[in-house]
């Protein structure tokens, strides 16, 4: 599981060495890859045209202005075609079908790995691989702000200081691998998915997206502990979604509240390594799966105090606290209305 910051936008090159990388610390060699049964995700909106590079073709060109602009010769769809990225991961690792695209917003990778992990259940493969990226584009940033979503200053979730997120980019890839192929090859995992639920809300929609109710939250909370026979008290902490926008993270801390009756650690990043939509999900899934296996919890940085009517056991600004082990939930929102809850356990606990 690795993420990857601030790089160059040479998708193939990038995403075919970080799935080298990762594979390797895994432990998994090329030929087990394409001797398995083997299924790829790209997760996201895919190779896109900056609307920046375009701009000033918009209400006229000529001639002169291709040749002083030469990015325009670029805006076809050789340059930005998924199916041609798809192509080349197939060939590359020698899949039996090309990688499957999937995107549901800030859900991307997170569906991906929920349906993923599904497959793995049910005997449909060996190993998933979750590719995933955003590249922070002069589109991005327009939308954002026609939502009202873009802080001016720092972004804190959870805080009425700071309504609004901090855009970023990068890139992440995950591998999923089933418990009998692991077994056979003696390699221990760092941590589990139990369980994972996913539901569409049927919430209120608006031009940014959904507008959601912590009744749909808890809901899916409540199918999770259900399907997973434990307990609220049974887990340790949750890794929220908390993007910053103050409605979806109060729908988050209601829930929470409404199904946790005693005060349970709840820990975001995205107010401190910024908000990378569609791959945010599985940077957290890597972040858990490291407090699980060194029994640890690291508390992020805020700049804003918490709003006392969340209250949340919100870890922030303090040392690291030592872990039980216990199981770790995440929840993931994205803006079509998705709401994924998944379990995570340390190795040795799962059933």
């Amino acid at each position: 599981m690795i993420p990857y910051q601030n790089i160059p936008n040479d998708h193939f090159e990038i995403l075919t060495r970080l799935i080298h990388n990762s594979l390797k610390r895994a432990n998994i060699t090329l030929e087990k890859l394409r001797a398995s049964r083997t299924i790829m995700y790209l997760a996201g909106h895919g190779p896109r045209a900056d609307f920046m590079d375009y701009q000033g073709f918009y209400d006229k060109n000529d001639a002169e202005d291709v040749q002083y602009s030469p990015q325009i010769k670029s805006l076809h769809a050789a340059s930005f075609a998924q199916d041609e990225l798809a192509n080349k991961l197939w060939a590359e690792y020698q899949l039996d079908f090309p990688p499957i695209p999937i995107y549901c917003a800030s859900n991307s990778a997170l569906m991906a790995v929920h349906i993923g992990h599904n497959e793995i259940s049910q005997d449909m493969a060996d190993i998933v691989i979750v590719l995933s990226w955003n590249s922070l584009l002069l589109q991005d940033i327009a939308f954002m702000d026609s939502q009202g979503m873009l802080v001016e200053a720092h972004a804190q979730p959870l805080s009425k200081y700071s309504d609004g997120v901090t855009l970023s980019d990068g890139y992440a890839v995950m591998i999923l691998e089933s418990q009998q192929q692991i077994n056979s090859r003696q390699y221990l995992a760092p941590a589990y998915i139990y369980h994972s639920v996913f539901m569409q809300s049927n919430a209120e929609r608006t031009m940014g997206g959904t507008l959601f109710n912590f009744y749909t939250i808890s809901k899916v909370i409540s199918q999770l502990l259900d399907l997973s026979h434990y307990l609220p008290s049974d887990i340790g902490a949750i890794f929220i979604h908390g993007n910053g926008s103050i409605i979806s993270d109060k729908a988050e801390t209601v829930a929470i509240t409404n199904i946790f009756k005693q005060p349970i650690p709840i820990i975001s990043y995205k107010g401190q390594i910024g908000y990378i939509s569609n791959c945010s999900g599985i940077i957290d899934l890597m972040i858990i799966a490291d407090s699980l296996k060194n029994n640890r919890l690291i508390p992020s940085t805020s700049h804003y105090p918490i709003d006392d009517g969340m209250e949340v056991n919100f870890l922030t600004n303090q040392e690291g606290v030592n872990y039980s082990a216990k199981p770790i939930l995440k929840i993931g929102l994205g803006m079509d209305g998705s709401i994924i809850a998944m379990l995570l356990i340390a190795n040795g606990e799962q059933g």
